[in-house]
């Protein structure tokens, strides 16, 4: 699904799952469209949208993707420029992914796309071979009438193949590195899984079409910058790191049978080492070595098979939108990237023991030994933590927090309106910290809290600590709540900490395989918990 924005618009008549949306979308002065079918998924929605306005621009985003304010105020001057047919803001999100989640790490390590999005997308426009990325962009209308009026339906990656469309009519996709919209990532290991795998096939099948990087009108640089080899090369290259230490260990097979140690350290260590360092130079807080691999490894089997399948058939594949909120939900332990590691674990632990003994010797050369030994160790700590990963978290399903410093006012009476400091707030909850260090006392469960800008709320004291108190916020449906929610989710508000060092993050990462750590449980987050309404004055004074 995807949100549309253009000038003109009409409501049709709506298929019957769809007409709960519409009196939601008058309510917020929206207009909402359907169509009596779905061919062609995600890109037909859009041209059946296309056929029905007018505007010069239009702006896509999936449907839980928020703009920021002033999106278009800083993207469209960009089209001052003739040749820009499309404006493509990065993908930002408000909830961890399923790996930050899994290892307890979302307020020291950065998503999985931050360096896709804040250092590889630079790069590329450098080379006027951004993309357009699905969501997060505005489209020129003239530049889509100049490619027959739609986007190409070849490819279930429409954004990419749209993009080498254009290029081939001389129109640009322009990359705006800022954070303009923010949306969620995915929430679970198999949700993750089914995003990449239509991403990769969708790339791996513009191979096939005319307007792909082997068709006619590209330059050299933007046919190898928009060949997919991530998605073909990378999954190969993950496993068979993670492979050969094991099958040398129990074979007479090496992959460097005749270089010497000494050569080794003269001219491969320095090559490696120059290739992470000058990674981390170029993207200090989104590439740290371990959490790449580790990602890579959880996606390497998955993607191989979708890679191998696409090459052989490349069309004919059901489309697949990545499952997001109740859908989303996945097992409990990814048991695929629990026990495969744990089979090759043992089955390295078992070859060194087999290379211990001269009579059971399968490495003969003295100099690979050590050579073996220090792969295999960093291949089992990298197994160690994929399995760490693949095994969700547990926890709240809280709402996402953000983290603010505002002055507001709460009172435990219709008269009273004490000062507080606001830490942190969410659609559901929020922190405050009182001047007074005396706080509230332990005998009041309500409060009003007058958030500056928003209005007055029910909050529920849920704990109260000195000067410290979490409250739980009661917010019906309305203006109130319309008025947060665009604070929370429109302002630029950031709730993620600063990335750690690489070495602090790969260092919290093998701790996470031998200490893992429940998340407390939060008062209110489940089903079962009881239901306090606030008191007559309290609702009539947030009414």
């Amino acid at each position: 699904m995807a949100t549309f924005y253009a000038a003109r618009s009409e409501i049709i008549t709506p298929l019957p799952w769809t007409t709960f949306a519409l009196p939601f979308s008058a309510s917020k002065g929206a207009l909402y469209f359907t169509r009596p079918d779905n061919a062609d998924a995600k890109a037909g929605n859009i041209n059946s949208a296309i056929a029905r306005t007018d505007g010069d621009f239009f702006m896509v985003l999936d449907a839980d993707f928020v703009p920021q304010r002033n999106f278009l105020y800083r993207a469209m001057g960009l089209f001052e420029d003739p040749d820009v047919g499309i404006v493509q803001i990065p993908h930002s999100f408000y909830n961890a992914d399923p790996m930050q989640t899994n290892l307890g790490m979302r307020q020291v390590m950065p998503d999985d796309q931050r360096l896709f999005f804040g250092s590889i997308m630079m790069g590329r426009d450098g080379w006027d071979a951004a993309f357009c990325c699905g969501s997060n962009s505005i489209t020129r209308r003239g530049a889509i009438e100049a490619v027959g009026g739609g986007l190409p339906t070849e490819s279930i990656t429409e954004d990419i193949l749209l993009t080498l469309t254009l290029l081939r009519k001389g129109y640009v996709t322009r990359y705006l590195n800022e954070r303009l919209a923010i949306g969620l990532a995915p929430e679970s290991l198999s949700a993750m899984y089914v995003q990449r795998a239509r991403w990769a096939r969708g790339a791996i099948q513009t191979l096939y079409l005319r307007n792909g990087p082997f068709g006619p009108g590209l330059n050299p640089m933007q046919r190898i910058l928009f060949f997919p080899s991530y998605w073909i090369v990378h999954p190969v290259m993950v496993l068979t790191t993670l492979l050969v230490p094991t099958i040398c260990l129990w074979s007479r097979w090496s992959p460097l049978p005749a270089v010497p140690v000494s050569e080794l350290v003269s001219y491969q260590l320095p090559a490696l080492f120059a290739t992470l360092g000058t990674l981390r130079l170029l993207a200090p807080k989104s590439f740290f070595p371990l959490a790449a691999t580790v990602h890579s490894a959880l996606l390497a089997p998955r993607i191989l098979l979708t890679v191998v399948s696409t090459l052989i058939r490349p069309h004919g594949h059901v489309f697949k939108v990545t499952p997001k909120g109740r859908a989303a939900d996945g097992r409990a332990i990814d048991r695929m990237m629990v026990f495969m590691p744990a089979a090759l674990i043992v089955l390295t632990a078992l070859g060194f023991f087999a290379n211990a003994n001269f009579n059971t010797r399968f490495v003969m050369s003295v100099e690979q030994l050590p050579i073996l030994a220090i792969w295999a160790f960093v291949s089992m700590i990298v197994l160690s933590v994929v399995q760490a990963a693949a095994i969700s978290a547990t926890g709240s399903n809280r709402a996402e927090r953000f983290r603010v410093d505002l002055s507001g006012t709460v009172g435990s009476k219709p008269s009273e309106a004490l000062p507080v400091e606001i830490k942190w707030i969410s659609m559901e909850a929020a922190r405050l910290s009182f001047p007074d260090s005396c706080g509230i006392g332990d005998s009041v469960d309500w409060l009003r809290l007058d958030l500056p800008g928003i209005g007055s709320v029910a909050a529920e004291v849920e704990m109260a600590h000195g000067r410290d108190v979490e409250v739980k916020l009661n917010i019906p449906p309305g203006k109130t709540r319309d008025a947060l929610l665009r604070a929370l989710f429109t302002e630029g508000l950031e709730n993620a900490t600063e990335p750690a060092s690489s070495l602090k993050i790969s260092l919290a990462m093998m701790q996470r395989v031998f200490l893992r750590r429940r998340p407390a449980r939060q008062q209110g987050d489940q089903p079962g918990d009881q239901v306090r309404r606030p008191p007559q004055w309290l609702v009539a004074a947030t009414a």
